[in-house]
């Protein structure tokens, strides 16, 4: 096959059309029409030598004579990486640099693309990333925010008692309006929208397990954190 370099160490076909050819010196080249025709796919590193390659989870791992070994994506692999996210003083990070949209509570965030987000509302925060050969990551492990106006937010519009409770709350607001009460568990997920009518609102979480909880009531934005015994 011409195109090939001259000292080829290894040579492999993903299928009867895709194939790859690693030079000596580390160069690799490839094909999409069976070998009839090739383009470089990866530049030769620095004072290599070569001796085979092969693929591996969508990645072609090149072995060198001196215990190198090279790794250089190709293909989606067949399980998604999960990225990571780290929480930095209010401050949620990726280790990946493109390819970046975050989510809160499973909803795409318009514009929240960069690696580091600072969360202004409290929910469940994930990340997917998508890698140049436009590889798809599943979401991460989802991070729980509450936010730090919490506290704030509760002396005007509504408390909730008692707290830590068995199960059996109430809610009390300032005001008499008809309102929504989400709860919503440790990772963001909707377990349950309550109507208050007037100034107070039984709860009635017995059939929860035991943990942390977040209410929200979207009409004004507030917050507060319950502990269920």
């Amino acid at each position: 096959m011409g195109g090939v370099p001259q000292f080829c160490m290894g040579i492999l076909f993903t299928d009867p059309d895709t194939g790859y050819a690693a030079a000596v010196s580390g160069q690799v080249v490839g094909t999409t029409d069976g070998g009839q025709t090739w383009s470089n796919v990866v530049g030769e590193p620095f004072d290599a030598i070569i001796g085979d390659l092969a693929l591996v989870d969508g990645a072609l791992i090149i072995v060198g004579r001196y215990g190198d070994v090279y790794r250089a994506p190709l293909e989606c692999p067949a399980v998604a990486d999960v990225p990571e996210v780290l929480e930095l003083g209010g401050t949620l990070c990726t280790g990946t640099a493109a390819g970046i949209q975050w989510s809160l509570n499973g909803n795409p965030l318009v514009g929240e693309t960069q690696s580091c987000i600072t969360p202004s509302l409290p929910g469940s925060y994930t990340v997917v990333t998508t890698d140049a050969l436009g590889c798809v990551s599943q979401p991460s492990d989802p991070v729980m925010v509450i936010s730090t106006q919490t506290a704030e937010a509760s002396k005007s519009g509504f408390r909730v008692a008692p707290n830590p409770g068995n199960g059996l709350f109430t809610l009390t607001f300032d005001e008499a309006a008809s309102r929504e009460v989400l709860v919503h568990d440790l990772l963001g997920r909707a377990i349950g929208t309550f109507r208050a009518q007037g100034k107070r609102l039984e709860l009635d979480l017995q059939e929860q397990p035991p943990g942390l909880y977040l209410l929200r009531s979207p009409e004004g934005g507030e917050a507060v954190r319950l502990i269920k015994n």
